[in-house]
């Protein structure tokens, strides 16, 4: 799902930032604690409703949706209601990436919007099966698109083995397997993502990236959270929700499709 609240710049800065905070913490006590939640960019958040089918779903937006409205925040001119728009879409197959996903959620969200906002429009994938329980360990994975290639080999094919270890242990930790295991995969996605960290360091420096410092800061940032999920496993306090946050999200999302594609040039001269 894609939920989005009205443009908050029509408040001072201070405020949006708080309003931002209320909307978010409203919408993940929605939630449950399988469920992925994170923001997307501006005024935009995303959902991931793990094993859930099309009638479920639809009663989460709404329960959201009518928590939001009850959401009142006083300023100097006065108090401040909010509302939101909610745009999803309910699947269960693993033959479509997620961008192409997060694209029937975001033409179902415009539905919203069109007929007058703060509703729910929710479509339903075809290939949706009857019992949400009988969801397929694939269910949950990343799908590599073209989208995510800089034009270095290198890079691309670390990348592509990046998102073939964080697969293996997603399904893992969805199909209960042991902790010896998880661990062990989990270890091994760490270990690669420290080695494509310093092989994409080196070799965006050379290619002449303006902010390389800066993306290795960002790459040890992400070295410590990976850190943080393995001594959170060893605790036996992961689950496969936080799991897909990380890479999924943070990793995907916000640093591959975002951060990385801002060296991409470097290497398509």
């Amino acid at each position: 799902m894609i939920l989005q609240t009205p443009d908050l710049t029509i408040t001072r800065h201070a405020i949006g930032d708080e309003a931002l905070k209320r909307m978010a913490n409203t919408c993940k006590n929605g939630l449950r604690s399988i469920d992925v939640f994170g923001r997307i960019g501006g005024e935009e958040f995303g959902a991931l409703l793990v094993k859930t089918d099309a009638d479920l779903g639809r009663q989460v937006a709404e329960r959201i949706r009518r928590s939001v409205e009850k959401i009142v925040l006083p300023t100097e001119q006065g108090l401040v209601r909010f509302s939101v728009s909610i745009g999803g879409i309910a699947f269960a197959d693993n033959h479509q990436t997620l961008d192409y996903r997060l694209q029937q959620a975001d033409e179902a969200l415009y539905l919203s919007k069109s007929a007058g906002r703060n509703r729910v429009t929710l479509t339903n994938d075809s290939t949706l099966p009857e019992e949400a329980e009988t969801l397929p360990t694939s269910y949950i994975r990343l799908e590599w698109s073209k989208a995510y290639e800089c034009g270095n080999d290198v890079i691309d094919e670390q990348h592509r083995q990046l998102f073939q270890c964080a697969n293996a242990l997603l399904s893992a930790m969805i199909s209960g397997q042991e902790n010896d295991i998880c661990l062990q995969l989990i270890q091994e996605l760490i270990a690669g993502i420290a080695e494509h960290f310093s092989t994409e360091e080196q070799l965006i420096e050379a290619a002449g990236f303006q902010y390389h410092k800066e993306h290795k800061q960002i790459h040890r940032e992400l070295t410590e959270k990976a850190e943080h999920i393995a001594q959170t496993h060893q605790a036996g306090k992961l689950n496969v929700a936080e799991v897909f946050q990380f890479l999924a999200v943070e990793v995907v999302s916000q640093h591959m499709f975002k951060e990385d594609r801002r060296y991409f040039a470097c290497f398509q001269k």
